[in-house]
Parts: structure tokens; sequence; C-alpha cells
């Protein structure tokens, strides 16, 4: 139902009833606004909103010259250089001198050709490397794989 104006007039807009929506200039708002009215400024072609922190310019198309618009930031976005991700343990560079199954077998093998006693007790067992909660190649294979199939499904749902 409306708000009364006379015994047989009825007023159906949202909000209350104000007798200056429209001013000459800024100094002309109104002295006594309630939060959340809006008041036209002819001298400035544009309206203003009442907050708890005064009053607000409302920004109209024309104040938005100096922003980026969406294709322009989508050609930016394009033209940013995004290094491929390995998707493969084996993809990635060793360049902390990790051991390597390679590494452990050469060992054994110079021992062997040489006669000498194969001295292991600078690697970890794979035991006590998952004791210690490390990884092996595979298990890292395995969040590699599920980290891409994630990326891959959420951006699935999002298109």
């Amino acid at each position: 139902m409306g708000t009364p104006i006379n015994s047989n007039y009825f007023f159906t807009g949202y909000g209350p009833l104000d007798e200056k929506l429209l001013v000459d200039t800024f100094e002309d708002l109104p002295s006594s606004p309630y939060n959340g009215m809006i008041v036209a400024v002819d001298t400035e072609n544009c309206s203003y909103i009442y907050t708890e922190q005064g009053w607000k310019k409302i920004v109209n198309e024309s104040d938005l010259e100096s922003y980026a618009t969406i294709d322009y930031v989508d050609t930016q976005i394009s033209q940013i250089a995004i290094p491929e991700i390995p998707s493969k343990l084996s993809d990635f560079e060793n360049d902390k001198d990790y051991i390597t199954a390679s590494d452990v077998d050469k060992k054994i093998e110079d021992a062997q050709l040489n006669n000498e006693d194969i001295d292991l007790t600078e690697y970890y067992t794979k035991d006590e490397i998952d004791n210690k909660g490390y990884q092996t190649e595979t298990q890292i294979v395995d969040l590699i794989d599920s980290y891409f199939a994630n990326i891959k499904q959420a951006e699935d749902e999002e298109f």
C-alpha cells in the first residue's frame, strides 16, 4: 500500500517524499538529509547520495573514461607470458643436486667394478623417506596430476 498524501491520493513509489530531489548547486543540497537520499545537482550534471560519511558523488558513465575497459584488461592479460608448468617430475631441473635413482645405480655399479664394499649410508631407504614424510617420485607425480585435474575441473565449471 502507498503513502497517503490526501484522502484521495496515494504515492506508490519507493522512499520518502522529498520536496527537493533536484538542486542547482552542491551548496544547495539539503542540510537535513537522510541516509540513502539521492539528489541531482543541475550545474554539475550529476547526482549525490547521502551516507553516514556525508554526500558522495554518484559516478556516471562520462566519469569512467580514465578507467580501463574489460577489453583493455583482457588484452593486457593475454600478453602476459605465463611459463609452462611441468606436468611430470622428470621435467623439473635438478638444480639442487638431489640424488636420483640413476645416481644410486651408478654408485653401485662403480663399487662392483672396483670390487669395493657398497656404502649406501648417505642415502635414505624408501621406508625412511615414507616415515619422515618425504614424497617419492610417484607420489609427487600423483599430486601434480591431481593438481592439474583440479584446475581443469575448476575451469570447466567456471565456463
